[in-house]
């Protein structure tokens, strides 16, 4: 081989990830094939393989972490702990704290969060899902929820931190790309309080926030910081005003609307979806 060959071996093995290197090597003391993860993360083979041998990019993205973490916490000798995990996404020991006992789940595998094929409706055996973080701050529809702060930056930008992540939802990735039509990478879940947003929305629900999407034009529901906490309202851009105004209304007529400056107002993104107890 010669001095050129040599150095391109020597620059690809430089560039893959440390984060790669190390969830291969949790992979291997699980004792879980290549086969195996790929299968209970519902991914091809290929396409898990190349994250262990051919991933340059730095940390891995939470959402992938979080969907690693019941899958080997718990696994390995010694046992794989959830800081060893979470550690694949750049997360310091430090921020694990609050979550190191929450985030430790009963180990699954990937049918476990599939229904029957044959009944109607349902994803089919083999189908991808995406994982949405449920974040832990509290939509005040109102008097505004009190925000947890989020420190985490991971490699999109997304800001957020591990201690605010408290459930995963599995959902069909076709479903939440083609008809809710967002990446799941930058989608976030958040429960809402308040009876504000009545009857649209109600205290409880959840609601999934499209954080590319921050802009009131055509009109809709957003998730937005008022400066107390994070509120959903229903905005619309008030036509012809220069500067830009916002107008910043409620579904419930007991509470009054009223205008912001474009610029005054901090939008976290729009709502695409919403889930509700029965």
């Amino acid at each position: 081989m010669d001095l050129c060959a040599i150095f391109a071996q020597n620059r690809t093995v430089m560039e893959i990830s440390l984060a790669s290197k190390r969830l291969k090597t949790l992979r291997e003391r699980s004792k879980l094939s290549v086969q195996d993860l790929a299968d209970r993360l519902a991914l091809p083979k290929s396409t898990y393989a190349s994250k262990e041998d051919k991933y340059k990019k730095g940390n891995f993205p939470i959402e992938f972490v979080t969907q690693l973490l019941p899958i080997l916490t718990g696994l390995g000798d010694p046992p794989i702990t959830a800081r060893e995990v979470w550690e694949l996404a750049g997360i310091s020991e430090k921020t694990l704290k609050t979550i190191a006992t929450r985030a430790t789940a009963p180990k699954v595998d990937a049918t476990s969060i599939r229904q029957p094929p044959d009944m109607p409706g349902t994803p089919l055996e083999g189908e991808s899902r995406a994982a949405i973080p449920e974040i832990n701050i509290r939509a005040g529809m109102g008097g505004g929820g009190e925000s947890l702060v989020m420190a985490h930056t991971d490699e999109f930008g997304n800001s957020v931190s591990v201690d605010d992540v408290k459930a995963v939802w599995n959902l069909p990735s076709d479903y939440v790309r083609h008809e809710l039509r967002v990446s799941p990478r930058d989608s976030r879940i958040i429960e809402v309080k308040g009876d504000s947003m009545s009857p649209t929305l109600e205290s409880g629900d959840r609601v999934m926030i499209d954080t590319l999407d921050r802009t009131p034009s055509p009109g809709g529901l957003f998730a937005l910081w008022d400066g107390l906490g994070v509120i959903v309202k229903r905005l619309e851009h008030v036509l012809n005003s220069d500067p830009p105004l916002i107008r910043i209304k409620s579904d419930n007529p007991r509470h009054d609307q009223y205008e912001r400056v474009m610029d005054e107002i901090n939008i976290i993104g729009r709502v695409v979806w919403f889930a509700r107890r029965v």
